[in-house]
């Protein structure tokens, strides 16, 4: 069973495994938007204004890509 807990410290479990525990505050804040628009898909570009307000476009894309593809 999938546990997910955003009152407090953000906290997801799944069979009561802790899988927030490896992540970084940007990759768990990427999850936690995810979570909280499903069903509904995110535009990559507002995920980024979520995550990088004060970024340049440019530099918003290449960190999220860095977020995207890094193991946590």
């Amino acid at each position: 069973m999938l546990k997910i807990k955003f009152l407090g410290k953000v906290m997801i479990e799944q069979e009561n495994l802790s899988i927030t525990e490896n992540l970084g505050a940007k990759a768990l804040a990427l999850l936690s938007l995810l979570i909280l628009h499903y069903p509904k898909s995110m535009q990559r570009d507002k995920l980024i204004t979520y995550l990088w307000p004060d970024s340049s476009e440019e530099s918003g894309k290449y960190n999220f890509c860095l977020l995207y593809t890094s193991d946590a």
